[in-house]
């Protein structure tokens, strides 16, 4: 339970500091890939054993799903910083965590035994997120087309998000239902998965850089991008393998709903409390229909 909170957390904290890069001045690029860098370098660490030493990710059966889990874990980054940017903590928040529909759903379609999903409240969380990431504007010309951008956004968050959980189930199913594996050995292929995740994401964050026009040397080596990349990288890390910890013991059914609800509720605490970002009245009502729809869930 208590790596559920700390991954919640550091969920919460994703969001938020791409709110604090843009007040700040870091350059959300870079700080991606130095991001994937740091997370990359603490998977590694975590997976070196002394008595087993380090897991050959190669050789593993999930080393090429979770190479594309990084692919997709990359693309939710660039388009959670993007919705953060366009249209505030709340709504992206509100976005990410609502993809754990997504999740729900191929969890009961791929591994045994999974509950059967609640149609009505996941019909009901739909509408509600479409409420909330829905400002109502009926503007022509570039407001019109603004505001179908500001929808896209978060439902660019919603599906790379919840793709990227349901690759994290499936991966981490495959390994802890090995019976012949202890507790120990779990947690470091867990470890080398995350490794793997990053590297790939990492890799690929490099070459949309080098073929970005936007892009230098200089602006990579500016001190508060590393830095901001470097914060970044741990909240995001520690999200993923601790949250990947807790699908050992916590039932999927029970893990989702807390860590998106605790998501959504700190993330509302920055967006209103620290950054007075506005809803109008029926966002509102989406977002409590939201945070209660995944509760239930």
């Amino acid at each position: 339970m208590i790596a559920l909170i700390l991954s919640t957390i550091c969920a919460a904290l994703i969001s938020i500091l791409f709110k604090i890069f843009k007040q700040s001045g870091v350059d959300s690029n870079p700080a991606i890939v130095y991001n994937y860098l740091t997370a990359m370098i603490l998977g590694l660490i975590l997976s070196i054993d002394t008595s087993n030493g380090i897991v050959n990710p190669v050789a593993m059966e999930w080393f090429l799903p979770a190479l594309g889990t990084g692919l997709i874990f990359i693309g939710g980054m660039i388009a959670m910083s993007f919705c953060t940017i366009r249209t505030g903590v709340v709504i992206s928040s509100v976005a990410s965590r609502a993809s754990m529909i997504i999740p729900i759903l191929l969890n009961y379609l791929l591994i045994p035994g999974s509950k059967k999903p609640e149609w009505i409240t996941i019909s009901i969380m739909i509408v509600a997120m479409f409420m909330i990431i829905n400002k109502g504007e009926t503007s022509k010309g570039k407001g019109a087309i603004a505001g179908i951008i500001d929808i896209l956004a978060p439902l660019s968050v919603f599906l790379l998000y919840g793709l990227s959980s349901s690759f994290l189930k499936l991966v981490q199913y495959s390994i802890s239902s090995k019976s012949s594996l202890t507790d120990l050995a779990i947690n470091q292929q867990l470890s080398m998965v995350s490794f793997t995740i990053f590297a790939g994401a990492m890799v690929a964050g490099i070459v949309l850089l080098a073929i970005d026009r936007n892009s230098s040397i200089k602006m990579l080596l500016e001190p508060k991008n590393i830095i901001g990349g470097i914060t970044l990288g741990a909240c995001n890390f520690f999200c993923t393998y601790l949250l990947m910890v807790s699908m050992k013991s916590l039932n999927t059914e029970f893990l989702f709903p807390v860590h998106n609800v605790g998501v959504v509720v700190l993330g509302a605490i920055a967006g209103w409390g620290f950054y007075h970002e506005k809803m109008k009245p029926h966002q509102l009502i989406g977002f409590i229909i939201a945070a209660i729809a995944i509760f239930f869930l």
